[in-house]
């Protein structure tokens, strides 16, 4: 299925550019460069092309695309056992059909991606759409390979895994809201779930089986020049996330073992406000996002459920069964993450005429702060023929990171719109990062307080030391600002498009 849809996809998109007469077609690319520093790199490409029609009724939408990215970091260490680099670097094709149809009262909407996975949408609404409703169904596979851990010990138990992800995900949405006097509310609610799904997947395979809930509330309105929104959203998830080593037996039967578990329940909640004033040539909006996110590590106790058990990834039968036998050395994660997150932004928008072409320029700026609380316990069990120890490791840390985002962007079209480009250009620039683990010193005992005898004192000798030259903390911030730029926290985008 995920190659039989790609010929569908370029037909649909050549029959929308040789026979529609209400299309707009759209091509671009876009880079994220997330992070590019020593030991460390996040980046992500990607290039689409989307086209569409209308025509009686009936909606048809195509697109295909190429997206890669990487992802690479190293820890180094003095020791060698400590030492290790994580990477993840991947590309694919995606594609999706799209086919839609209007009614008096019904809509319905069929979309087809190349993952697989499909989502069907009906709508039921009144003329003046003083009520409507909807239902969303989708279901699909979602399937990584790529991923990489590697120890700098090449003799060590588990040198290198390379490892898939693949599980099935199904989700439901109702939703309905009422039209009245330029106001707009809408509530919904989601339930989704996801399955393992490894099919005959042999080495390190990575699953979920979790599910969760989703409502929201939307509020619109338009008086006059004057545009404003409002959104809350509360999603309550209960995940369960597992590593498995896979190996087939004598028989060729699949032979499982559970080396990882991570059960996680999380708890978000997130309010956006929005305001915007449409003036003559332009238009200014204002917008602001808090949201808090609540993870909870529960206790497990259950055998074979640790979080970590390195001694059934091992591959090798003998240092399997010797390590099963004679030593074991298992690890358990449980405790709290309270996470918050604050952003305000505005954004301006302006028009204007070049001749008989039309420019729209754009600027916008984005000020967050967010914080985290990290309190877990780390439990290691060691176990032997004839002894079992264990203890446990209050980890505690806090962590604030706050900055602004800049963007700068802008749509030219010919006489018409016929003829369409944009760019778009946003760089991150960080004020402050903080990360400190907190611990508890123990009370030290008071030194005994001993008699001085005054004669024996000597002044004390006045030494004079001078003080390095520090810069102004506004200018080292800016010299470290200029020599990150465009390379972490840089993205840029471009797209041209035709309409006829």
């Amino acid at each position: 299925m995920r190659f039989r849809i790609v010929p569908i996809v370029q037909a649909l998109l050549a029959t929308a550019s040789c026979f529609a007469w209400n299309n707009q077609g759209l091509a671009g690319c876009g880079g994220l460069f997330a992070v590019d520093m020593d030991g460390k790199t996040l980046a992500a490409k990607q290039c689409f092309l989307k086209d569409s029609l209308d025509a009686r009724g009936w909606h048809f939408a195509a697109a295909y695309g190429y997206v890669s990215h990487e992802f690479y970091l190293r820890h180094d260490d003095e020791s060698e056992m400590h030492a290790w680099t994580m990477s993840d670097k991947g590309s694919s094709f995606i594609g999706h059909a799209l086919i839609g149809r209007e009614y008096r009262h019904l809509d319905f909407e069929v979309d087809v991606y190349t993952l697989p996975f499909f989502v069907f949408t009906s709508r039921w609404h009144t003329l003046d759409s003083l009520a409507y409703a909807g239902v969303q169904y989708g279901r699909g596979s979602l399937e990584h390979e790529g991923f990489q851990w590697t120890s700098a010990m090449k003799n060590d138990y588990v040198p290198d895994v390379d490892a898939f992800f693949g599980d099935q995900l199904t989700f439901r949405r109702l939703y309905a809201g009422s039209v009245l006097w330029g106001n707009n509310l809408r509530a919904g609610l989601t339930y989704g779930n996801t399955e393992p799904d490894m099919g005959e997947r042999q080495g390190f395979v990575f699953s979920d089986s979790s599910n969760f809930w989703e409502t929201d509330v939307t509020y619109r309105a338009e008086f006059g020049k004057n545009r404003m929104a409002f959104v809350y959203g509360y999603v309550d998830a209960d995940v369960h996330v597992f590593g498995l080593l896979r190996e087939k037996d004598k028989e060729g039967e699949i032979d499982e073992k559970r080396f990882a578990y991570l059960p996680l329940g999380l708890d978000i909640n997130l309010f956006h406000v929005a305001y915007s004033r449409i003036f003559d040539l332009s238009e200014l909006s204002l917008r602001a996002v808090y949201m808090t996110v609540e993870a909870n590590l529960p206790w497990e106790s259950r055998r074979f459920y640790e979080t970590l058990a390195p001694n059934r990834s091992l591959t090798d039968s003998k240092l399997k069964m010797l390590s099963m036998a004679v030593f074991q050395r298992s690890f358990r994660i449980y405790g709290d993450v309270d996470s918050r997150l604050a952003d305000f932004g505005l954004e301006w928008n302006a028009s204007r005429s070049l001749g008989s072409w039309h420019l729209s320029p754009g600027v916008s700026a984005d000020f967050f702060y967010a914080e985290s609380e990290v309190l877990l316990y780390l439990r290691k069990e060691k176990s032997g023929m004839f002894y079992v120890k264990q203890d446990t490791d209050e980890l505690r840390y806090e962590a604030s990171v706050s900055g602004a985002l800049f963007s700068l962007g802008g749509r030219l079209e010919s006489p018409g719109g016929m003829f369409f480009a944009s760019a778009n250009v946003a760089q991150l620039v960080p004020f402050s990062m903080k990360f400190e683990k907190i611990e508890e010193e123990p009370a030290l005992p008071s030194p005994p307080i001993l008699p001085i005898d005054p004669s024996q004192v000597e002044p004390p000798k006045e030494v004079y030391v001078e003080e390095p030259k520090r810069s102004h903390p506004f200018m080292r911030m800016m010299r470290s600002v200029k020599s990150l730029a465009f390379r972490n926290g840089f993205a840029v985008s471009a797209g041209i498009g035709v309409k006829f």
